[in-house]
């Protein structure tokens, strides 16, 4: 799979469209994030149409998308809308997908799902967020989306300590089986999502949640701060 390479420096982040935000701090973990769309007159990689997830340096899962890359979980019939990843000092900020339309029946492909199973069980790696509503429609093509949302199957129960869910029952059932098979489990003793102590959530001092406050507030305005207009007159591909 080929993967642009972009720069958050030559992004014009003043001339995007805020399409979401959310400023979100659970404890010492980030969850900040903000989702940007082009306007028709800016052009990225001379590409229009793109919606640009970005986040903060610190965020929880900003390397989630990385490693499904890298183990081939994502690939053309997974994430045909996939254009790149930005970069900011060689850390990983975001991506950028295509622009995609709703999928108005509301119901899962049966050859998209055994394709999403089938990518389970090569590469070890589960999207939790699958389901009917993370799935989107790219040039008459089933294609994921929020692709940070990946885990190796060894960390199963560790989501809840990230603040993870699963959107599909289904699904989840069937990661819960792939663990079972991973650890050898005894048939019929389900693990559970959630600790028995839940997150470690325990307050912070003063000046450390000052600091993480700080940190993002200047993420925020480092986003929506006009970057010198420049334009991306580069693109950097890695073969897949």
């Amino acid at each position: 799979m080929n993967v642009n390479i972009l720069q958050l420096s030559d992004i014009d982040i003043s001339k995007l469209k805020l399409v979401k935000e959310v400023v979100q701090w659970i404890g010492d973990q980030d969850h900040t994030r903000w989702v940007f769309r082009t306007p028709r007159n800016y052009r990225i990689a001379g590409v229009q149409d793109l919606y640009l997830k970005i986040w903060n340096p610190t965020y929880i899962r900003r390397d989630n998308i990385l490693a499904g890359i890298q183990s081939g979980f994502y690939d053309e019939q997974t994430t045909p809308a996939f254009f790149g990843l930005i970069f900011q000092n060689g850390i990983c900020r975001g991506y950028a997908m295509r622009r995609c339309t709703q999928n108005l029946k509301q119901v899962l492909n049966e050859a998209y799902y055994q394709h999403i199973k089938d990518k389970t069980i090569k590469t070890g790696y589960f999207c939790y967020q699958f389901s009917k509503y993370h799935v989107m429609r790219y040039e008459g093509k089933d294609s994921l989306i929020d692709l940070e949302g990946i885990y190796p199957i060894g960390e199963f129960l560790t989501l809840a300590n990230y603040h993870c869910h699963f959107d599909s029952k289904e699904y989840e059932e069937y990661i819960t089986g792939l663990y079972q098979e991973h650890l050898h489990l005894p048939t019929g003793q389900t693990p559970t999502l959630t600790p028995q102590n839940g997150p470690d959530l325990k307050k912070k001092p003063f000046f450390v949640k000052m600091g993480l406050f700080l940190w993002t507030q200047a993420s925020e305005f480092c986003l929506r701060t006009k970057m010198n207009g420049l334009k991306i007159n580069q693109t950097h591909l890695i073969q897949k």
